[in-house]
């Protein structure tokens, strides 16, 4: 193996996503190796969805049912970070394997639906 410390992969993790939350929200039971789990509210980093309440609420529905549809019984591969503003949530770029093997960006899936838009990290 060739690796070196700032080469190290951190803060990577597969799981199972519990429930989706909203459309940019989703309840993820990860993997931390040795047998340990650990349930948490990840936050899919780099978009925004709309909000559940107001006059959002069907577009929100839209985009939650999407979610829910595009990841469903798929493993998630998570890159977590830690971010004050979101809630006591963590923030996780978010991927699915494709059809082909390949992984496939969930935030880059929800944006090209038309339900989320990009925001600066």
């Amino acid at each position: 193996m060739s690796m070196t410390t700032e080469s190290w992969p951190l803060y990577r993790y597969r799981g199972t996503v519990l429930r989706v939350v909203d459309g940019d929200t989703i309840r993820v039971r990860f993997s931390l190796g040795l047998n340990i789990y650990h349930d948490a509210n990840i936050r899919i980093a780099g978009i925004n969805a709309p909000e559940m309440v107001g006059a959002d609420r069907p577009a929100a529905l839209e985009a939650t049912s999407f979610l829910g549809l595009f990841i469903a019984g798929r493993t998630i591969y998570l890159r977590t970070h830690r971010d004050g503003k979101s809630f006591d949530r963590f923030v996780a770029d978010c991927c699915i394997e494709g059809d082909d093997g390949a992984l496939v960006d969930v935030a880059e899936a929800l944006v090209a639906g038309g339900h989320a838009v990009r925001v600066d990290p």
